[in-house]
Order: structure tokens, then C-alpha cells, then sequence
């Protein structure tokens, strides 16, 4: 190989690889407190009703205890929905579900208004706000959609992934070879790739990347292990 050759692409490559290490130091260092800086007008009312549908995955786990904590510390009860990932219309019943329990909230992970939105509609109809964590629909509240809080949607994707990126693109020095394990049926987890893809074509022409799009049944079982260890 020409030693001139292999010196370009080595410096080619290392000025990703700096690139990615400048970006990436805003996410490593400690911003000192917490960005949610107004406090609530006086302690939540308890006993409210909430209930979480969220897909039965060993991947939503920590999204599960996450509730159960947050609900317990504000004394409201609450009802997890474990949906079936492998039913498009299993949002939409689960909110029907909530509305029929005269829920107070409905908290969606995941939630699409593709498929869920006329059930979305009669919960706003019965006064029953709806949150959306992992979506892609923004957050309109009574005046619009329904949807009254929308959190890790796609601005957050837009940041959070391309950084995780950035941490590959530097540890491997300008020359990662990424395998994306990702599930695109799930709406937000196709803007996740978008937001990789688009990242890396800019940030990394000396890397490659790829995805490997699982269908929701192969996340449930062995098949998704397998496929990523034969792919590598």
C-alpha cells in the first residue's frame, strides 16, 4: 500500500475522529443542575388514575419501573398496560381501555397517532389528557391533537443519537464500522436511523455504517441475537 496513501486516509480519518470528540465533550461534562427550573404550584393531588400502555418488551422494563417509582412518589395509582407488539391496533384499545376506566391520564410509550389517533380523539373528547413518550407526534394539547406532552420524539433523537454516534466515530479514531440493531416498524425507532444515517454521511465519510431492520416479533425472541452476531 503507498505509505502516502495510507498516511491521507490516517489523517482523513483522525480529523473525524477530533471532530467527533469536540462534539461529544458537551454531552460528557456534568451541567451542574437540572434544566426544569419552575417549580409546580403545590404538591399533586394523590389518588389520580394514570395508566401506562406500553409495548411487552424486555427493552421497556426500566420504562416500567421508572412509573411505578414516579407514580408511588406522588401518590397516584397506577395501571401498566403491557400491549402486544406484533398488533398495530393494540395502542388504540389500550387508550380505549383507559377512557372506559374513566382514567385521569394516559401516558403512551411509543403511542402513534397513525394508529391510535381516533381513540386519542375520544379521550380528549372525554377530558382525558394524553402524554406520548417515544413518538413522533407533536404535542397540540386540547386546542389540536390531544396530545398534551410529547418527550423523546425527534428533537431529542436529533441530539441523543448523533452523539451516541460521535462516541464510536472517536473511540475507533475516524474508522468505526457501525451495526444498527433497530426495529423501523416502530415509528420512532425509524427517525432514529434517519438521524444516524444523515449523522454519519456528515460526520464520518472515513466510517461505515448499517442498519439491520428487525421486525418486532424478532425482538421478542432468539432471532434478534442471532441476526446481529451473524451480520457482524
Amino acid at each position: 500500500k503507498d505509505s502516502t496513501t495510507s498516511g491521507s486516509a490516517s489523517s482523513e480519518a483522525k480529523k473525524w475522529s477530533d471532530a467527533a470528540a469536540t462534539r461529544l465533550a458537551e454531552f460528557q461534562s456534568d451541567p451542574g443542575k437540572i434544566n426544569v427550573s419552575e417549580p409546580l404550584p403545590g404538591k399533586p393531588a394523590a389518588g389520580k388514575k394514570v395508566h401506562f400502555l406500553v409495548l411487552n418488551l424486555p427493552t421497556t422494563q426500566i420504562a416500567q419501573e421508572g412509573m411505578k417509582a414516579a407514580a408511588k412518589a406522588v401518590g397516584w395509582d397506577l395501571t401498566t398496560v403491557l400491549l402486544d407488539p406484533t398488533d398495530a391496533q393494540a395502542f388504540s384499545a389500550g387508550v380505549e381501555q383507559a377512557i372506559a376506566a374513566k382514567a385521569d391520564y394516559i401516558v403512551g410509550a411509543a403511542l402513534s397517532l397513525a394508529t391510535a389517533g381516533e381513540a386519542v380523539a375520544k379521550a380528549k373528547a372525554a377530558g382525558i389528557p394524553v402524554m406520548v413518550t417515544y413518538g413522533t407526534d407533536p404535542a397540540e394539547g386540547a386546542a389540536g391533537n390531544g396530545v398534551y406532552v410529547s418527550s423523546a420524539g425527534p428533537e431529542w433523537v436529533d441530539k441523543i443519537y448523533p452523539a451516541a454516534t460521535d462516541w464510536a466515530i472517536a473511540k475507533s479514531g475516524g474508522t468505526a464500522h457501525m451495526l444498527y440493531v433497530n426495529v423501523p416498524d416502530i415509528p420512532i425507532m425509524k427517525v432514529t436511523n434517519d438521524a444516524n444515517v444523515a449523522h454519519m454521511k456528515e460526520a464520518c465519510p472515513t466510517c461505515t455504517y448499517e442498519e439491520l431492520g428487525l421486525s418486532v416479533a424478532d425482538v421478542t425472541d432468539q432471532a434478534s441475537v442471532d441476526a446481529a452476531v451473524s451480520s457482524v
